[in-house]
């Protein structure tokens, strides 16, 4: 009530009315339920439609206009990336940018192609204590990623070679390492001679992995985090159906990831020397889980 008065004073201050005055403590019923009509917002949004309206002396109801509410956007959805221009936009960082002779975008996909892999100094190898390249922008829990992606030839943009391990992902890293964390999907080839859907978890730069069969090398990938529940699938459109590959409790499987962690897209080898594989990447997504 003593907010309502208030408001009446400071009103009847700045719009004194010169044919009626009133006591601004005594109001009658309906004066007062246009002054908490004022405090809600009904009136300030009906002055916009109808400027003369006055909500205290008026005796006709409150008029009141629809206004639709506005939509939800998701915060998460600021991490989107269609890869619809010419350039990598500056929202992304690059771990180890070394590793790869540079990252193009154009046609609606990200190209990311590595140096090398294996031991050397620009390796590129996401395997117990071996690091790599990642594209990436930080994101907090919880979240479900997908992407289009491709484990291509680079030399041809033809199938991806089978030998070796060499793998084209989604990643979501903890970025305080050296020891590594980390859980990861992706297509390639992983010493089996035949590409693969791996998924793979790596607690304090030991890693293990599950796989399967994807002969195309392509296809979408998702990076599903709930807590410390990390779940990683492949399927052939943006919304499924998903194939399950496996899931990881990294609260089980210490240590856990902290709740923020660099989210991306990674190319790797364990070949030392040049390497023929190359990452092909569209519409790359984020949202909270529903």
């Amino acid at each position: 009530m003593l907010i309502l008065i208030g408001r009446a004073r400071h009103y009847l201050r700045v719009q004194s009315d010169p044919i009626r005055t009133i006591d601004p403590v005594r109001f009658t019923a309906q004066e007062l339920m246009r002054l908490a009509a004022l405090r809600n917002g009904r009136v300030r949004r009906s002055l916009v439609r109808y400027p003369d309206y006055d909500p205290f002396f008026a005796t006709d109801p409150v008029p009141e206009i629809d206004i639709p509410p506005e939509p939800y956007v998701d915060p998460l959805s600021a991490l989107d990336d269609p890869f619809s221009g010419d350039l990598l936009l500056p929202k992304w960082g690059i771990i180890k940018p070394a590793a790869t002779p540079g990252i193009t975008v154009g046609g609606g996909y990200a190209r990311i192609p590595i140096i090398g892999g294996g031991s050397g100094v620009n390796r590129t190898f996401w395997f117990n204590a071996f690091d790599g390249l990642l594209l990436n922008q930080a994101c907090p829990l919880n979240f479900d990623a997908r992407v289009y992606a491709e484990a291509r030839n680079a030399a041809d943009d033809a199938a991806a070679p089978t030998e070796d391990f060499k793998i084209v992902g989604l990643s979501a890293l903890d970025t305080s390492g050296p020891p590594y964390n980390y859980v990861h999907v992706g297509f390639g080839s992983n010493g089996t001679g035949a590409l693969q859907a791996e998924h793979k978890s790596t607690e304090d730069s030991v890693s293990h992995f599950d796989y399967i069969p994807n002969p195309s090398g392509a296809g979408w990938l998702r990076l599903l985090r709930i807590g410390q529940i990390f779940s990683t699938f492949f399927g052939p459109s943006q919304d499924g159906p998903w194939t399950l590959i496996n899931t990881v409790n990294r609260s089980v499987a210490t240590p856990a990831m902290p709740n923020t962690v660099a989210l991306g897209l990674m190319t790797y080898s364990n070949v030392d020397g040049p390497s023929d594989i190359l990452g092909r990447f569209r519409d790359f997504t984020v949202r909270t889980p529903s």
